[in-house]
């Protein structure tokens, strides 16, 4: 046993459940803030555009959609930017959007075009960031350490998502301009902790080896990232279609869903660090082959009545199936992308989380719409099927022929 593993675990690592390397903890700070600014600001702006834009609802909802397209498409272009000249950089740049975007809003009500374009910059400066710090952890860490890392940050992540919305609630009293403030004010915050972070030197492209984009054309990268949308298309049944078969089938109040809801982050937070270090020795394709089955299986039991001990197992055996999905699917796509496209993989895995929030509601309450909420949930269970069968054979098969990177 090392020194290292002999010396007791700080007050942060006991919370977490296992051992945090100190220079990662910078990284988890700044994460922190930049999603505690980012919930504060995405809970209340659909409602301040609705209430104060002088425009019509369904511009609103036009605007917010473009948002996510804009989203979507500059993830994997941020992410390259930083192959070329480093994370850290872009890092900042998103949180400078993100800390400029709140701030166009403070003030006089602007026009429709302002209102919604900072939306816009906010969403570009989210999708940009996120993409730089999934890659950041993959350059800080290697191959042997990285569920853990993604594990950590999946913890920082949920503690900031779920201190954002009650603070930008508490804050709305007094006003929104406040709480776009205060938004503005976190993002700053984590962008002066930007200069504390690791940020290694790009790494070259072996001499007259393929580009980053020819790389990602890879049969097992792309089988990754097809396996990780439909793993993603299942994580939104359980954050858009329950609450809609719940209230709508089954007799529950919104309010009842958010208390059933907060079950998710309060394990996520507790656990997710343990159950990596606690499933260590799984095999990833059987650990996210395992993980799919149960994040859409669960929702079976839903049919079953809905009863309240019925809903909480579904939630506690979705929650378990995202936290071995998540971490294990972020460690994969970083081992099997080359150091010098990492950015651009990555960036590619966050467009699938937008591709499936564009998805899923159409696809599943449209089936909802033809043959009834329990084939609703029987398709949610085929996809995470075929995202389970693309992770245990397929993609184990490739994957073994493409170095692991460090």
């Amino acid at each position: 046993m090392t020194e290292a593993a002999k010396r007791p675990l700080p007050v942060l690592d006991r919370i977490l459940g296992d051992r945090i390397e100190s220079g990662f903890r910078p990284f988890m700070a700044m994460l922190l803030l930049a999603v505690a600014a980012q919930y504060a600001f995405l809970s209340l702006f659909p409602i301040w555009a609705v209430s104060r834009l002088d425009v019509a609802d369904s511009s609103v909802g036009l605007g917010l959609s473009v948002a996510g397209v804009l989203a979507a498409l500059s993830a994997p272009l941020g992410g390259r930017i930083s192959d070329r000249v480093g994370r850290g950089r872009v890092i900042a740049g998103g949180l400078v959007a993100t800390t400029v975007a709140p701030l166009a809003l403070v003030g006089p009500t602007p026009g429709p075009v302002l209102g919604l374009g900072a939306f816009g910059l906010y969403s570009v400066g989210i999708a940009t960031r996120w993409t730089a710090q999934q890659a950041l952890v993959g350059d800080l860490v290697g191959p042997q350490g990285r569920e853990r890392a993604f594990a950590a940050t999946r913890t920082a992540y949920n503690v900031g998502a779920s201190a954002g919305p009650p603070l930008g609630a508490a804050l709305v009293l007094l006003d929104f301009q406040v709480a776009f403030a205060a938004a503005a004010a976190l993002s700053m915050a984590s962008l002066l902790l930007v200069r504390n972070v690791p940020d290694p030197a790009p790494a070259k492209r072996p001499a007259g080896g393929p580009g980053a984009w020819r790389t990602l054309r890879a049969p097992a990268i792309a089988l990754v990232i097809g396996a990780s949308l439909l793993g993603w298309c299942v994580y939104q049944g359980f954050e858009l279609l329950l609450p809609i078969s719940l209230t709508q089938s089954h007799g529950y109040t919104p309010s009842a869903w958010g208390l059933f809801f907060v079950i998710n982050p309060v394990l996520v937070a507790v656990l997710q660090v343990r159950l990596v270090r606690w499933t260590a020795a799984v095999p990833r394709h059987v650990k996210l082959a395992l993980a799919c089955l149960l994040m859409g299986g669960c929702f079976l039991l839903v049919p079953a009545g809905a009863t309240v001990v019925l809903v909480v197992a579904v939630v506690v055996l979705f929650a378990f199936g995202e936290m071995l999905f998540g971490p294990s699917n972020q460690a994969l796509l970083a081992d099997i992308s080359p150091s010098h496209a990492r950015g651009a993989a990555m960036g590619l895995l966050s467009s699938t989380t937008s591709l499936s929030v564009a998805m899923t509601p159409g696809l599943g309450l449209a089936v909802r719409a033809a043959w009834g909420d329990a084939a609703m949930w029987v398709a949610v269970a085929a996809t995470s099927t075929v995202a389970a069968a693309l992770y245990f054979w397929p993609v184990r098969r490739f994957a073994r022929r493409i170095a692991v990177t460090p």
